[in-house]
């Protein structure tokens, strides 16, 4: 392989990561406002949960969303025709890992806002 192909491949990687990261993130988004209804619905099923408790089961909800990313963004045909037809790569290229690092990050902080509010009106 030419140093300018691996050079491209490189490049090519990180643009699909960050592609991941920004369709990930729209996800995210959209879902910020259902927190607090999934903090209200499982602090009701729950008995007498305390807020790292609740905390902790919602982390648990949205990493298994988490975890299908891949999956979506298979079965996204535009992401995947710019990632296959446009960037060369398979969606194996992608580095998830790196891909759902600032999302998790996000979503910890928005799971500990919608528990505080749930708390504040107990």
């Amino acid at each position: 392989m030419l140093k300018t192909d691996k050079r491209y491949e490189e490049l090519a990687i990180k643009v699909a990561t960050h592609m991941a990261s920004a369709y990930t993130m729209q996800n995210v988004d959209a879902e910020e406002d259902n927190l607090l209804l999934m903090a209200r619905l499982m602090y009701m099923t729950m008995e007498s949960p305390t807020s790292a408790e609740l905390v902790n089961a919602l982390t648990e909800v949205t990493d298994e969303g988490l975890s299908e990313i891949p999956e979506r963004i298979a079965s996204d045909s535009d992401f995947m025709e710019v990632l296959v037809d446009e960037l060369g790569l398979a969606i194996s290229d992608i580095d998830f890992e790196k891909a759902l690092s600032y999302t998790r990050k996000e979503t910890t902080k928005n799971i500990r806002s919608a528990v505080i509010e749930l708390y504040r009106n107990v």
